[in-house]
């Protein structure tokens, strides 16, 4: 069958069998052959269905092969690494998280535990222990039972490098007496959160930590009380496996087309011919070698020949290549020996091999849990062994920089977590030598797990001889550091996968772009600072005119504080620009006091609230994810934290500001220098480095009546006021005084202190209620703060001023004695000394005044008193000013204390006849 010369007409945008098939028909009928038949039985239209078939799968490779080339349509792992490493940014592969895990042994125990212990979670029902989470740790650790966990017997302040410990169990109570050295680790924990630190060196009763306490720890057996745990040790997740062979250097005839094998061995051949070559001057005058050199040359010479007209490689029999093998084999050998005779020694990679390299060859990983990776530490390491003799290879992240004979390789990891090891041609990288050996040591684990959560890990694996066999172990803190297996974003059942990948690299490779590589403002310093895993935050501050530049750092939470300091400064001494002083420190704690008072709900436990209060301060007074670096805090921001609680009905501070002030204000607001941070620590034994003080309100109201002799003498506006600040707040008297309870007549005994000198009114307590209903005593208990919701003043006159009209019947004229009878009955109803004071009346009517009258005639005067009209007597203003009012009463009432004045008497003289 001919087709022409005339290129045919084909639609290359097909891409598919259906397409192949029928562009094939097509062809053959564009041919004009006699061929018609298109039965699907016919042997020409099954070989056009064979051929269209893998066509189809040309186009398909052909096709993810090119997508692979571009970032929009790169599907692989891989291709999107190397896509993205072109701008600037890395997939990240993960990182095993780490921790410390604390072990706790049998009484009268010590052992050392070795490095690549491991320890797991307990496993779940129907869980294989394969699949458990597991961590092993990292160096031989001494234990001993003496130090499963000690006493912290002074609290501990954030920023102090001090412990004062006490051993937890009977025995020695020195510390260097149970083996407590320095470089061990302690984690100190409370229910909240905690730390570990490193002991520098070791006095009798305490410790000296390398770096500070980035938190406060209170002594104690309270529940908010911290523990100190001996026998750490640093674990990391993953488990470290045995070496393992898991492929061999080159290939061997028949696992490649002989045609490649055979091009590979004159590769091979033509490398012993060059180190020949340059020992020519040595072998020239030796005859014998000069012959070997000939016959090795020619050998070659007659294998390239028949390979070049044997052309591709499928047409080669696997018979023939072994035989053209052999002769290039020995070719080799010839001048293998021609070096040795010329006094040279044979180069290791051109020794005699079986097999021969290959240039980028790929070994695969397979394993049911693939490597863990772990940021500056290797996890896999790789060595090749040839002839016996065992080197290691170095991961790089590829070979565009690597010698001929440098001994690289490439890790490249695929969606699943799955790794293949690519060498090197012998250009970029050295290719593996052929007949080599390959072993592999790995770390192993779930590669797409993060952090583990305290006490999640509490089962030794394999043992645990001599540990404590209810509780042998466990992670008192969470482990840190933990980073899943970055796999680019695909939308599930989307089928733009690719697409949707590339738009995710896209967006991260410009956010890596977009970060200074040589920071010069105060925002490239942040952004570099903070995207580092040790610093929350950073304080930036550029003087361009000096050329300095002022940092200030907050450490991330589970951070050592000094380590991360020094690494940020070691990181700006690289980064920084040119002739630029970069000056970095840690923050600085700006202590507060806070103090507020809170109505309970009945049925919330008090002391349950002030726990849960004080944690809730603490909370918002210390590291969290929001800035605080030299941020102002306001009373609101306290408000907010303490009505968040459940259980709190209402609430006051009466408290917010420096810890250092010596008096507690109730300030709007705090505002830190740019280096510092509002902190609250609330240390029982350090209240410099601030306090939480808590009060139960304990509400009431009080009816209190005022009484004064004269209006002129009523008390002014000021009274109400001072009255609250004495029985209401913190400041009241009976919370400076620590009354137990408020009675009326503790009240009164202290009303008696309110008017100040010269003043002529009294107080008394009228009424004392509580929820609206009258009661006699108001209970205070410890910690409760007296607030008094209303009080009611009402006033009264305590000197009431009346009048008498009286009549003398009597039958005489003498003046003198109408003025005698004026003075005495005077004083007799007027004044402090008067009748009614002396015998308590309550009330003056005109009838007490004549029974009091009937004792002033003396016996035969011949004279007769009688009252016959008693007025009250008030002074009322009005716009013409001032004026005296008398009105007729029945009775003029009386309390006691109080004191009548007699302001106006009158008596009427009526004559009696003889």
């Amino acid at each position: 069958m001919s087709l022409g010369r005339r290129a045919p007409d084909v639609d290359y945008l097909t891409r598919d069998y259906e397409g192949f098939r029928q562009l094939l028909v097509s062809l053959v009928d564009r041919a004009g052959t006699r061929w018609t038949e298109r039965a699907a039985a016919d042997l020409g239209v099954m070989v056009l269905e064979i051929l269209a078939h893998q066509l189809d799968l040309l186009a398909y490779a052909g096709d993810r092969v090119a997508e692979e080339g571009f970032l929009g349509s790169a599907r692989r792992r891989e291709s999107l690494r190397r896509h993205a490493a072109l701008g600037d940014y890395r997939l990240d592969r993960g990182n095993a998280t780490r921790g410390y895990q604390h072990f706790r042994l049998q009484a009268g125990v010590a052992l050392t535990l070795p490095a690549g212990a491991q320890v797991a979670q307990e496993p779940e029902p129907g869980q294989p222990p394969e699949q458990r989470l597991v961590a092993e740790t990292l160096e031989d650790v001494a234990l001993d039972a003496r130090r499963n966990e000690l006493a912290l017997t002074r609290s501990a302040a954030a920023g102090s490098a001090v412990l004062r410990l006490a051993p937890a169990v009977e025995g020695p109570r020195d510390l260097r007496a149970i083996g407590l050295r320095p470089g061990m680790l302690l984690a100190i924990v409370d229910r909240e959160q905690g730390e570990i630190a490193t002991v520098a060196s070791v006095q009798a009763g305490a410790v000296e930590l390398e770096a500070p306490l980035g938190r406060t720890y209170l002594a104690g057996r309270g529940e908010d009380a911290a523990r100190v745990l001996g026998n750490i040790a640093p674990i990391r997740r993953g488990r470290t496996s045995g070496w393992e062979l898991v492929d061999r250097g080159g290939k061997a005839l028949g696992e490649v087309p002989p045609g490649v094998f055979l091009a590979r061995r004159i590769d091979q051949v033509r490398a012993l011919r060059d180190e020949v070559e340059a020992a020519r001057a040595r072998w020239l005058a030796d005859r014998a070698l000069a012959e070997r050199w000939e016959i090795a040359n020619a050998t070659v010479d007659c294998v390239v020949r028949e390979l070049r007209v044997a052309g591709a490689a499928s047409v080669m029999s696997l018979k023939r290549a072994r035989e053209l093998d052999e002769q290039l084999r020995s070719a080799a050998q010839l001048f293998r020996e021609m070096l040795q005779g010329s006094g040279r020694a044979v180069p290791g990679a051109l020794q005699p091999t079986r097999r021969v390299p290959m240039p980028r060859q790929e070994i695969a990983l397979r394993s049911e849990q693939p490597p863990l990776w772990a940021d500056g530490v290797e996890t896999l390491k790789v060595r090749v062994g040839v002839a016996g003799r065992w080197a290691p290879w170095t991961e790089v992240d590829d070979l565009l920089r690597s010698g001929p004979d440098d001994r690289h390789y490439v890790a490249e990891i695929d969606g699943d977590g799955h790794v293949t090891l690519r060498f090197g041609d012998g250009v970029n990288g050295a290719a593996l030598p052929g007949d080599s050996q390959v072993m592999v040591q790995r770390v192993t684990g779930d590669v797409f797990a993060g952090d583990v959560g305290a006490r999640a890990l509490r089962v030794v694996v394999g043992g645990g001889d001599g540990l404590d066999p209810e509780a042998p172990t466990t992670n008192p803190l969470p482990t840190t550091g933990g980073r899943p297996l970055e796999v680019p974003r695909r939308e599930r059942g989307s089928s733009d996968g690719g697409a949707a990948a590339s738009d995710d690299i896209a967006q991260r490779m410009r956010r890596a772009l977009s970060v200074p590589v040589v920071p010069v403002t105060a925002a490239d310093y942040t952004a570099l600072l903070e995207a580092r895993p040790d610093i929350a935050e950073a304080a930036v501050s550029v003087s361009a005119a000096r050329r300095r530049v002022d940092v200030v750092l907050r450490p991330s939470p589970g951070h050592d504080p000094a380590r991360a300091l020094e690494g940020a400064r070691a990181f700006l001494r690289e980064a920084r620009l040119a002739g630029t002083d970069v000056w970095a420190r840690l923050s600085e704690p700006l202590y507060v006091a806070i103090a507020l008072i809170v109505e309970i709900h009945p049925e919330i436990s008090p002391a349950d609230l002030r726990s849960r209060l004080r944690r809730a301060l603490l909370s918002a007074f210390g590291d969290g994810d929001e800035r605080i670096l030299g941020r102002r805090r306001a009373r609101a921001e306290v408000y907010a934290a303490v009505e968040a609680v459940a259980g709190v009905v209402w609430s006051q501070v009466v408290g917010f500001s420096l810890a250092s002030q010596p008096e507690l204000t109730a300030q709007e607001e705090i505002v830190p220098g740019p280096h510092e941070i509002v902190r609250c620590l609330d240390l029982p034994d350090s209240p410099l480095a601030g306090r939480i003080t808590i009060w139960a309100a304990r509400r009431y109201r009080l009816q209190i009546e005022v009484a004064f002799p004269d209006p002129d003498d009523r008390p002014g506006a000021w009274l109400s006021g001072a009255l609250m600040a004495l029985l209401s707040g913190p400041d009241a008297a009976p919370a400076r005084e620590r009354w137990p309870e408020i009675t009326a007549a503790r009240l009164d005994a202290l009303l008696q202190r309110v008017p100040r000198a010269g003043e002529a009114f009294r107080l008394s307590t009228r009424r004392l209620m509580v929820a609206g209903r009258a009661v006699d005593r108001v209970p205070l208990a410890e910690g409760e703060l007296p607030i008094l919701d209303s009080l009611e003043l009402s006033e009264r006159v305590s000197m009431p001023h009346y009048g008498l009209q009286i009549e003398l019947v009597w039958g005489g004229d003498d003046e003198g004695l109408v003025e005698a009878l004026r003075a005495r009955i005077q004083g007799m109803l007027s004044g402090p000394g008067a009748v009614p004071v002396a015998e308590g009346w309550t009330e003056i009517t005109v009838p007490k005044v004549n029974g009091a009258l009937e004792g002033v005639p003396p016996p035969g005067a011949g004279y007769r008193l009688s009252a016959r009209m008693l007025t009250l007597v008030e002074r009322r203003s009005g716009r013409a000013g001032a004026r005296v009012v008398q009105r007729a009463v029945e009775r003029v009432p009386l309390r006691p204390g109080d004191v009548p004045v007699l302001e106006t008497l009158q008596i009427a003289v009526i004559a009696r006849s003889p």
